[in-house]
């Protein structure tokens, strides 16, 4: 997954200025990778070369390991009131389509997808309304309207969903009666402080790092106590947790918001390994809800652009035609018209609520189904005479005002 947290930099520039942003590489990860299984060519390449992988193969058996994992952690936390875990994938399909065989077998063995046939060419705004119903319910109402209204239309043939969802306690709670009000400066030092309600805790072992520049703490949440997390410390035997990263300076966090999407390996390598006393900790109590699209971030910013350009873009592996003319191969071109994500996430003295959303839209792009258009030559305009057999291009020339001789 490291390839998605090269969002970071992208979203905390340009969508997410002067405000708090969460995002779930995890779930924009599963995402893309149920995109790549209905992909070939160069866009397959490209997808492969985006994620990290070698090939499909590659790619499907990590998206199953990870969501495996997962779904592990949800059966695990089930006999637990304090703690819950979901994951789900899902694919609504127009029906004047239907999945091909090969990538409904990975979207339901790998992905464990389940495909509904709605009709997006007479019920757009129905099927988006029902769609963003399925993410408010799959998320416990955390998600809502992640799909904006006009994102839908009569030339969408498949939507990409998955929903996220946790809630944990905190492995030690905070005490309530010990949250104070107290400032929090901003990265401006010219700006004054807010104030806010901090969590503390005294003169108490966490678990802590301190690098030049920053600091790292743990905060591990309830023990889901099935699971062993075998490539731990002993005493770090933590399913699930919380990592804070301290720069030490108030204008520090572009810094290392630099480091984090540049290397790969910089969050694994700076986690703490054991435990420290800790004279004073606070923490603020914070709720944050983001969402955005990120097309503009993988087209721009991350070479990956095939999958929105309609007449590069190879995305023929998951959908045919019912009709007699699924034989013509030119009536079908999907193509990505948008990614849409939403994140929420709330720290208490209990422990956290979070939710993610992912979306991919995919659209018929052809001549056949295209909206009408208009060509109205009544303003300057460049024209050429080109021999199209070698390719020659013999005349050139534009037109400012045709009554001039």
């Amino acid at each position: 997954m490291d390839s998605c947290l090269q969002l970071v930099k992208h979203v905390w520039l340009n969508e997410a200025k002067d405000q708090n942003f969460v995002f779930s590489p995890f779930s924009i990860y599963v995402a893309l990778g149920l995109l790549t299984s209905g992909s070939n060519g160069r866009t397959l390449k490209q997808l492969l070369e985006f994620l990290k992988s070698d090939s499909l193969d590659h790619l499907n058996s990590v998206s199953f390991r990870l969501i495996k994992s997962v779904d592990q952690a949800r059966v695990c936390s089930e006999s637990d009131a304090g703690t819950k875990l979901s994951f789900v994938n899902g694919v609504w399909v127009d029906n004047s389509c239907t999945l091909k065989p090969a990538f409904k077998d990975v979207a339901t063995s790998i992905y464990g997808a389940d495909a509904e046939a709605v009709d997006f060419k007479n019920q757009a705004k129905e099927v988006t309304a029902k769609v963003n119903k399925w993410f408010e319910k799959e998320t416990n109402g955390l998600i809502q309207d992640l799909i904006p209204d006009d994102a839908i239309n009569k030339n969408a043939m498949l939507v990409l969903v998955n929903a996220l969802y946790f809630k944990g306690s905190w492995k030690t709670k905070f005490d309530p009666s010990k949250t104070i009000d107290s400032n929090f400066y901003l990265s401006d030092e010219t700006s004054s402080p807010v104030t806010v309600p901090f969590m503390t805790d005294s003169y108490e072992d966490h678990f802590v790092s301190c690098y030049p520049g920053f600091k790292v703490l743990q905060l591990p949440y309830k023990q889901f106590n099935s699971i062993n997390v075998s490539n731990q410390p002993n005493d770090q035997q933590d399913n699930f947790a919380m990592y804070i990263f301290l720069p030490d300076r108030r204008d520090g966090l572009g810094n290392m918001i630099e480091q984090v999407s540049s290397d790969s390996g910089f969050i694994d390598l700076h986690l703490p390994t054991r435990r420290v006393e800790v004279r004073h900790l606070k923490i603020p109590k914070f709720k944050i809800s983001f969402g955005f699209e990120a097309s503009r971030a993988f087209k721009e910013n991350m070479d990956l652009d095939l999958i929105f350009d309609s007449r590069r873009a190879a995305l023929t592996e998951m959908v045919m035609r019912t009709s007699p003319k699924s034989e013509d191969g030119s009536s079908i071109n999907l193509a990505v018209s948008g990614v849409y994500h939403k994140c929420f996430v709330e720290v208490d003295e209990e422990g956290t609520e979070a939710a993610a959303a992912t979306a991919i839209v995919c659209m018929l792009f052809s001549l056949n189904v295209s909206e009408p258009i208009d060509f109205i030559a009544d303003h300057p305009f460049m024209f050429i005479i080109r021999d199209n057999v070698n390719g020659v291009v013999l005349f050139m020339g534009h037109v400012l005002n045709p009554l001039l001789a």
